[in-house]
């Protein structure tokens, strides 16, 4: 694509941009929510109906309440319009395993909590929930308190945002309030599902790779976790439900996080395996708890969590001590994420477990989303790299074998040729005896001379003992005589050599094929000439090939620039930086000149 061609796509790219930004500003401001949303601030908190000393303001949790304890918050509601109460007004708040009551003047207007005859479990654990609670037209300099009770010493004192407006401002705000997660949600589902379809394919054509099996297995999990408690998804699910699925995961996905390290640790996998034998144990045996009735997973959230930190800890010094000792190219790439991990997982489990003001837990979630992303960037850029070079290294197969064919036929039709010679010798013989008996020296010679030509015309079999090289070599001599075009060689090279066959073949079949075409250019057929020389040099492969070529003034308008420079010299000199040497080249006249060294050794 030329300059123009790449400013216009440019530009396209830019104006598309300019609709997909207002489009997704609509999920921010939505157009049904007419009426401001805004969190309720200045609540009087008391505990067990005593005023607590705690400060209210944007107060997320009241630390040191016990299990049924009931935590209130109250405060006195002003007119939100030009001196009168907002039309269809409102409270939205999240209930987190806790039953809810709303009241308005000691006057109730919502009971979260099930009636007698609801069913044991759900009576148990009130899950998680979304409540929209209408407000009476007189709300207006009242006194609204909204009490939070949990069976559950870890979620009991735990305050919710409570957020104003009409009820149409408030469903749509909860909806725009989730759209980020529900990006994540997509997002991970393709890596996820990605990760294992590859997984699946590597099974299908080689060795599979169970890190990307469990590494899809931990973003699919991941994905389903990150929006389990947002606003919009708990309106899909009952409160039950919501918290099976949220608690649920979070027990489970640090599970195949660790079976992912697991499978990337190669030299201290052994003494990883039992943290992730005793993960499993504990994850499995918590949720035959909470099926056999024994206990609720909200009620072991402290245990998990404790273990979940450990187990991030443990993955991080074990992923330190990969690599200080030569880790994979995908874990040195990861380990900066587990350092941001443990970071933000203690962080957020530190404002858990404090009174602290109201947060998101966006970083958290970040982390684990760019983690999951780059994963999958860096394994599809290896999968894909590695295609590749089974791609080159099929070629390179298919290519030798079709120069030993050559190769082959090219001794087969020698020995023929030679077959015939031995075969006529004696006739040869006799008819030279014949004109120098009758004194027909002139005659003779001539005869010898044709002899000696024909003899020329059959190419040597061996020109080195590298198979390889005898090969390309054998390919391209015999293509080149073909062309009318005379080769001189000279090769000192040994049985084998260090340098990757496919290097060797793309350097030597590059100069030889970069050097046919330039004497094609020539005019004068008796001109075209290549000498080549092929030997090793104090540890390094060297070539040296001239052709001639035709001079600046056939060349002037009749020529492009790849031909003056070859169209394979891009491709020699990375080769030839590959294995640090150095490539020089020389035009002179009707002279091309270039000369290769690369070192006899595999690159590093």
């Amino acid at each position: 694509m030329n300059i123009k061609g790449q400013h216009a796509a440019f530009a396209v790219l830019i104006l598309l941009c300019v609709p997909i930004f207002f489009y997704f500003q609509a999920f921010a401001a939505p157009y049904m929510m007419r009426y401001p949303v805004h969190a309720l601030g200045g609540w009087r908190v008391s505990v067990a109906g005593e005023p607590s000393s705690v400060e209210s303001g944007n107060l997320r949790k009241v630390v040191g309440v016990g299990a049924g304890v009931p935590v209130a918050i109250a405060r006195q509601m002003e007119p939100q319009t030009a001196g009168a109460p907002l039309a269809d007004a409102a409270i939205l708040l999240k209930s987190n395993h806790q039953n809810v009551r709303v009241f308005l003047d000691d006057e109730e207007i919502f009971s979260s909590v099930p009636p007698v005859s609801a069913d044991s479990s759900a009576a148990t654990n009130p899950g998680i929930a979304l409540h929209f609670v209408p407000l009476p037209g007189d709300y207006a300099g009242r006194k609204l308190l909204l009490d939070y009770v949990s069976p559950y010493k870890q979620y009991s004192g735990v305050i919710g945002t409570v957020y104003f407006g009409d009820i149409p401002s408030l469903e749509a705000f909860a909806l725009s309030k989730s759209m980020r997660n529900f990006v994540v949600l997509i997002a991970c589902l393709v890596v996820g599902f990605g990760m294992i379809g590859l997984f699946f394919i590597q099974s299908r054509t080689g060795e599979p790779d169970w890190g990307n099996f469990f590494f899809g297995l931990f973003a699919v999990a991941w994905a389903l976790y990150a929006p389990s408690t947002e606003y919009a998804i708990l309106q899909f699910f009952s409160p039950l439900w919501a918290s099976w699925t949220s608690i649920g995961l979070y027990f489970l996905f640090p599970l195949p996080f660790m079976l992912f390290f697991l499978y990337e640790f190669k030299r201290t996998r052994k003494a990883f395996l039992p943290f992730v034998i005793l993960r499993a144990l504990f994850t499995f045996g918590c949720f035959a708890l909470q099926i056999g009735g024994v206990l609720d997973l909200p009620a072991m959230i402290d245990i998990n969590n404790a273990v979940y930190l450990l187990c991030l800890y443990v993955v991080g010094i074990f992923a330190s001590l990969e690599c200080l000792r030569g880790a994979t190219p995908r874990l040195r790439l990861a380990m900066p994420w587990v350092v941001a991990t443990v970071a933000t997982v203690s962080h957020n489990l530190y404002l858990f477990y404090s009174n602290r003001p109201a947060h998101s837990y966006l970083s958290y979630q970040i982390v684990y989303t760019l983690f999951i992303v780059l994963i999958l960037a860096h394994t599809i850029y290896a999968y894909t790299r590695r295609a590749m070079a089974d791609k080159i290294d099929a070629a390179t197969l298919e290519n030798r074998n079709q120069m030993a064919y050559e190769s082959y036929r090219n001794i087969t039709q020698n020995m023929k040729t030679l077959d015939i010679l031995q075969h006529d010798i004696k006739n040869h013989l006799q008819t030279l005896g014949a004109m120098l008996r009758h004194r027909r020296f002139d005659r003779a010679q001539y005869y010898v001379d044709d002899l000696l030509q024909e003899m020329k015309e059959i190419a040597p079999a061996l020109y080195t003992r590298n198979f390889l090289v005898n090969s390309i070599l054998s390919s391209k001599f015999s293509n080149a005589a073909q062309e009318g075009i005379r080769v001189a060689h000279d090769v000192q090279i040994p049985l084998l050599l260090d340098i990757a066959d496919k290097d060797v073949c793309s350097v030597l079949t590059n100069i030889f094929d970069n050097a046919v075409e330039a004497c094609r250019r020539v005019e004068d057929s008796h001109e075209r000439t290549i000498e080549l020389k092929l030997s090793i040099k104090n540890g390094f492969f060297c070539i040296l090939c001239k052709n001639s070529k035709p001079d600046a003034a056939e060349e002037a308008g009749g020529g492009t620039e790849d031909k003056k420079r070859g169209y394979g010299l891009p491709s020699i000199e990375r080769t030839v930086q590959k294995y640090d040497g150095l490539m020089n080249i020389q035009s002179d006249g009707r002279v091309f000149t270039i000369s290769v060294a690369m070192q006899n050794r595999q690159p590093t």
